[in-house]
């Protein structure tokens, strides 16, 4: 299904504290990078895409969020990040799809 966002004061206020989060995205049988992985923040439309290493960088809203990590023929991946995730490094590892 698709997350919609509704604009409000709040969030708007919430959208100029901002804070850069990072990772690397691998696949969990192998450890080889999986370029082309999809970085979302769920109830955005934030998003980032691995490069050639599987390394991704996304602004977030500072506070807690969920990240939701994707890549086609792998089954997705939902991580919880910590309100002072600022300059994490978010490695995930996913697993073929069954």
């Amino acid at each position: 299904g698709r997350d919609y966002v509704v604009l409000a004061p709040r969030a708007q206020a919430a959208a100029e504290a901002t804070t850069t989060i990072g990772g690397r995205v691998t696949d969990a049988e192998t450890g080889l990078a999986l370029p082309g992985a999809l970085v979302s923040l769920a109830g955005s439309e934030a998003r980032a895409t691995a490069d050639d290493e599987g390394r991704w960088r996304l602004r977030v809203p500072t506070g807690p969020a969920t990240l939701v990590v994707r890549r086609l023929a792998y089954a997705p991946l939902v991580r919880q990040v910590p309100g002072d995730g600022g300059g994490l490094a978010l490695d995930v590892a996913l697993r073929p799809a069954a």
